[in-house]
C-alpha cells in the first residue's frame, strides 16, 4: 500500500486557491438564499395585502349597497310622511383658498377619509334584517315660516359607483390604463331626460394650473389664464390662436392670470393677474394697449359691460372698480382711464342657521373673489370672502343689496340673462357659489332692468361716490334680497358658477372635480360630469350655444358639447 505524504511546497498555493473558491461559492449561495428569502417574504406580504384589499373592497361594496338601500327606504318613507330628508355633509380636509398646483391633496388620504365616512354611515344606518323596516306615524308639524327652497342632495349622486350604474344612466370615455378619462351620470329621477347627451370636444393642454376660462360674446373663441400666460383658442376646432405674454414682466417666479374677459366685439382681451395690474390686449396684434393700475392686491375677477364701455374688476384689496373705457380714447400712454371705486367696509361673519365655516382662513374679510355686471349694465354684483354678495348701482355707486345666506366665502357670482320667460323673469336674477358647497339663486327685489335707462356716469373720482340724496336716509343695502333656491349636491367647495344664454340652466364647478347641470326652474340636478383629475376651478357657458368650457388644477382646459331635449 502506498504511504500518504504531505503536500510539497508547490501544492500549498493551489490549496489556498481551492479554499478561496469554495468560500466564494458559499458566500454567493448565502446571498442567493437571502435574496430568495426576501423575495418570498415580499411575495407573501404582497399576497396578504392584496387579499386584505380585496376583502376591504368587498366589505366596502357591501356597505355601500346596504347604505344605498337604507337611504332609498328612508327617502321613500319620508316622502310618505312628508318629512324633508336631511342634508348629507362630508368632512374632507379643506384646501388653501387659492387653488394652484401646490395645493393638491394626496388621493390616498382623500380616499381613506371617504372610506371612514362610508363605514361610519353604514354602521349608523344598517338596519336589523330580522324585522321589516317600520314606518312610524309622525304628527303633522306645526306651521312654520316659509324658508327658501332647499333642493336635497340626491342619494344617487352621493357616492358614485360607476361600474354599478345602469348603462342608460351613464356615459364614459374609452377606458385607459388609469380607467375612464371622464364620465357623465344622469339623474334617474328626471324623466324624461332634459340633458340628452354630453361629449368632450377638445382638450387644451397647458403648462400650469388653468385658473380661468371665458368665451367670447359670439362663442367663436375661448380664452384661458394660467401662469404668466393668457391663451386664446378657436372654440370650434380647438386650435390655439395666440399666446399673450407681457415682455415687461421679469422672468422667473409665478404670476398667475386669475381672470380673463373679452370685449363684446371680440377685439380686446382683459387679463387680471397677481401683480394687481389689469392689461388690455389687442388680440390680433398681440399687444398691450392699456394697463389699468390702482388695485393694491391680486385681481381675481373681470367683466365687460354689454356695450363695451365699462370694465369691472374685483381684487383681494376689498375693492371693486368700474373703469370707464369710453371716456378718454386719447389717454396718454401708461395712464389709466377714470374709475369708480366701490370699497367693502362692512365685513361681517356669516349668518347661516345650518352651515359653519369650513375654510382654513383665520377670519373672514371683504376680499373680492368674483364680479359680474348685469346684462342691462345698471348693476354690479361681487362675491367676497366674508360670505356676502353685494350689489351696487352703477350710476350712483350706491350699495343696493347685501345678500346673506352662504355659510362660507363666496367664490363666484353670475347674473341670469334677462330673457322673457327665463329664470330672471321668474324672480331669480343672480346665482352664487361658495365654499359652503352650495349654489344659491337670488331674487334681488329691484325694479325691472328692462324699464331702466342705461347708466350715464360722469366725473368719477378715485375716492368713490357718495350716497345720492334720493335715498331717503336708508342705509346702503339695508333692504336685502331673498334667496329663492339653494342647490345642494356638491361634496366640496363650489368654485365657479355659470348660467346658460337662455337662462334655463345653472352649471357649477367644484373642488370635488365634478360639474353639475341644474334646472334653473326646479333646482333639480340633471347630470353630473366628472371630467378632470383635479379641482374644476373655472367654468363658462358659450353665449352662442350648448357648449361648456372647464379649467382645472390638472393643467387642462376642456370644451364640451351638450344636447338639450325640448
Amino acid at each position: 500500500m502506498a504511504q500518504h505524504r504531505p503536500p510539497g511546497p508547490q501544492s500549498i498555493p493551489e490549496s489556498l486557491d481551492l479554499i478561496k473558491a469554495e468560500f466564494d461559492l458559499l458566500t454567493a449561495q448565502v446571498a442567493l438564499a437571502r435574496r430568495e428569502r426576501d423575495e418570498c417574504e415580499a411575495t407573501l406580504t404582497g399576497a396578504a395585502l392584496y387579499e386584505l384589499e380585496t376583502q376591504h373592497g368587498k366589505l366596502r361594496h357591501h356597505y355601500e349597497e346596504e347604505l344605498g338601500r337604507v337611504r332609498a327606504e328612508l327617502h321613500a318613507a319620508r316622502q310618505g310622511m312628508g318629512v324633508p330628508p336631511p342634508q348629507h355633509r362630508t368632512s374632507l380636509p379643506p384646501p388653501p383658498l387659492l387653488m394652484t398646483e401646490r395645493d393638491r391633496i394626496p388621493e390616498r388620504e382623500r380616499d381613506r377619509d371617504r372610506d371612514r365616512e362610508r363605514d361610519r354611515d353604514s354602521k349608523r344606518l344598517k338596519p336589523d334584517r330580522t324585522r321589516p323596516l317600520a314606518v312610524v306615524p309622525v304628527p303633522p308639524p306645526a306651521p312654520a315660516p316659509v324658508e327658501p327652497q332647499l333642493v336635497p342632495t340626491m342619494a344617487f349622486f352621493e357616492d358614485l359607483d360607476l361600474p354599478n350604474i345602469p348603462p342608460h344612466l351613464k356615459k364614459e370615455s374609452p377606458a385607459s390604463a388609469h380607467g375612464a378619462e371622464w364620465f357623465a351620470v344622469w339623474n334617474p329621477s328626471v324623466k324624461p331626460r332634459r340633458i340628452g347627451d354630453v361629449a368632450l370636444l377638445h382638450t387644451l393642454l397647458h403648462e400650469s394650473v388653468v385658473c380661468c376660462v371665458r368665451f367670447s360674446k359670439d362663442g367663436r373663441f375661448l380664452a384661458t389664464g394660467c401662469n404668466r400666460t393668457a391663451q386664446v383658442f378657436d372654440a370650434r376646432t380647438g386650435a390655439k390662436v395666440c399666446s399673450l405674454i407681457d415682455p415687461a414682466v421679469p422672468k422667473g417666479g409665478d404670476l398667475y392670470i386669475r381672470s380673463v374677459c373679452f370685449s363684446p366685439d371680440g377685439v380686446l382681451l382683459a387679463t387680471g393677474a397677481e401683480d394687481a395690474q389689469i392689461r388690455i390686449w389687442d388680440i390680433a396684434k398681440k399687444r398691450i394697449i392699456t394697463v389699468l393700475s390702482g388695485h393694491q392686491q391680486e385681481i381675481y375677477a373681470l367683466d365687460f359691460s354689454a356695450d363695451g364701455r365699462f370694465v369691472v374688476s374685483g381684487s383681494g384689496d376689498k375693492t371693486v372698480r368700474i373703469w370707464d373705457m369710453g371716456s378718454s380714447p386719447a389717454s396718454p400712454a401708461g395712464s389709466s382711464p377714470p374709475c369708480q371705486v366701490l370699497t367693502v367696509t362692512d365685513t361681517a361673519p356669516p349668518k347661516s342657521p345650518t352651515l359653519a365655516r369650513t375654510s382654513p382662513a383665520p377670519a373672514p374679510d371683504g376680499g373680492i373673489t368674483s364680479v359680474a355686471i348685469s346684462p342691462s349694465g345698471t348693476r354690479v354684483a361681487a362675491g367676497a370672502l366674508d360670505s356676502l354678495v353685494r350689489v351696487w348701482d352703477v350710476r350712483t355707486g350706491a350699495l343696493v343689496r347685501r345678500l346673506r345666506g352662504h355659510g362660507d366665502s363666496v367664490y363666484s357670482v353670475a347674473f341670469v340673462p334677462e330673457v322673457p320667460g327665463g329664470a330672471a323673469s321668474r324672480g331669480m336674477g343672480l346665482v352664487s357659489g361658495g365654499l359652503d358647497r352650495t349654489v344659491k339663486g337670488w331674487d334681488l327685489g329691484l325694479p325691472s332692468p328692462w324699464k331702466e335707462e342705461r347708466p350715464t356716469v360722469l366725473g368719477w373720482k378715485e375716492g368713490g361716490p357718495t350716497t345720492p340724496s334720493g335715498s331717503k336716509g336708508r342705509k346702503d343695502g339695508e333692504d336685502e334680497g331673498k334667496c329663492t333656491m339653494t342647490f345642494t349636491g356638491h361634496k366640496d367647495y363650489v368654485l365657479s358658477v355659470a348660467v346658460s344664454h337662455d337662462g334655463e340652466w345653472v352649471v357649477s364647478g367644484s373642488k370635488d372635480r365634478g360639474v353639475q347641470f341644474w334646472d334653473a326652474k326646479t333646482g333639480v340636478v340633471q347630470c353630473v360630469l366628472q371630467g378632470h383629475k383635479n379641482s374644476v376651478i373655472s367654468i363658462d357657458l358659450s353665449p352662442a350655444g350648448n357648449v361648456l368650457a372647464t379649467g382645472s388644477g390638472d393643467w387642462h382646459a376642456r370644451i364640451w358639447g351638450y344636447d338639450v331635449v325640448s
